[in-house]
């Protein structure tokens, strides 16, 4: 048994049940079905996928104006950090992570012997220089504030440390984006997923960029079957497409922003993504009354006091969502 499991912190997951009744509001999905997603993309499934995601890279590199070879395919960003956390680390490092941030990577960071250092953001730049961790981690847009990140200068300033920059949400918010910078500098590493802003969370599709030698060390100990055909051509169909799949993203934009207006009893963090952070004194009582109306949010009290996280459903949705939040 490997020992570092023992002192691995497990992922704490919402209250999610399947039912056709209840609303999601906790994982910052898309509420939309891209509606380009249909059955012609069940063909040849007796057959492995792509080893080397051909299709899905050449839309790819259209989408985000970077080469192909400078782009690796996953099934969910989740895999992608994986990969990358396994391929830089060694036991007895440290990751330094902004708090709170995305937890889902504590997970594969200490099962390797490696160990999370959390830091407030104020204090990232200065914790860089005195600690010199192997790896510093940030989400931008962040989660679960929602905030963005000027995070070049520190890229530039600390050449020794590796920064994995996870823009699951950048769909939401493009200006913050380091990605095109990833091949040009060897320490940065850039994560995305298409399970937020481009619709397909149960397909489980992420990609990442770097630098052509990092690419080719987290292809050393990838499984190349990691995609599934289904979930590539969906994506390609998906990038194809983008101009319909970015209707939805400004619908869900407008639709936040409305919200946040009409919400008069709670603080609101405002937020570059497809969720807001909320902060009321009653907020597990509005979680349950939420929950009798089998709408499920995501409780984030154990990170930042009195908060949790909505994600932006629609119209109709938020505004029975405001509604039982301002009866409190």
């Amino acid at each position: 048994m490997n020992y570092n499991l023992e002192k691995v912190t497990p992922y704490t997951i919402s209250e999610r049940k399947i039912s056709a009744d209840m609303v999601y509001l906790d994982w910052n999905e898309s509420v939309y079905s891209p509606e380009i997603i249909t059955g012609d993309l069940l063909t040849k499934v007796n057959q492995y996928p792509d080893p080397h995601n051909t299709k899905l890279k050449i839309a790819l590199e259209k989408y985000t104006g970077v080469g192909k070879n400078f782009i690796e395919c996953f099934g969910g960003s989740d895999s992608a950090l994986d990969y990358t956390f396994r391929t830089l680390l060694n036991a007895g490092e440290e990751v330094l992570v902004p708090y709170p941030n995305y937890t889902q990577i504590n997970q594969t960071i200490q099962s390797v012997g490696a160990s999370v250092k959390y830091i407030e953001l104020e204090n990232f730049g200065k914790a860089i220089a005195d600690l010199k961790p192997k790896i510093a981690y940030i989400s931008n847009p962040n989660n679960p504030y929602g905030y963005i990140f000027d995070i070049k200068p520190l890229i530039l300033e600390f050449p020794n440390t590796y920064f994995i920059v996870d823009e699951a949400y950048y769909e939401y918010c493009k200006d913050s984006s380091v990605f095109s910078l990833a091949k040009d500098i060897k320490n940065l590493i850039v994560v995305r997923t298409f399970s937020k802003g481009l619709g397909l969370a149960g397909l489980r599709l992420g990609y990442l960029t770097s630098s052509s030698y990092i690419i080719s060390k987290i292809q050393s100990i990838k499984n190349f079957k990691d995609v599934s055909s289904i979930a590539e051509a969906a994506g390609v169909a998906i990038l194809d497409n983008i101009e319909l799949v970015q209707k939805d993203i400004d619908k869900t934009i407008d639709t936040k922003s409305k919200f946040i207006k009409k919400l008069k009893t709670a603080t609101v963090f405002d937020s570059y993504a497809n969720f807001v952070l909320i902060e009321h004194p009653s907020i597990s009582q509005i979680i349950d009354d939420l929950k009798q109306e089998n709408i499920l949010v995501r409780d984030r009290q154990n990170y930042v006091k009195d908060t949790m996280r909505v994600t932006i459903g629609t119209p109709k949705i938020m505004n029975k969502v405001a509604k039982i939040i301002n009866n409190r």
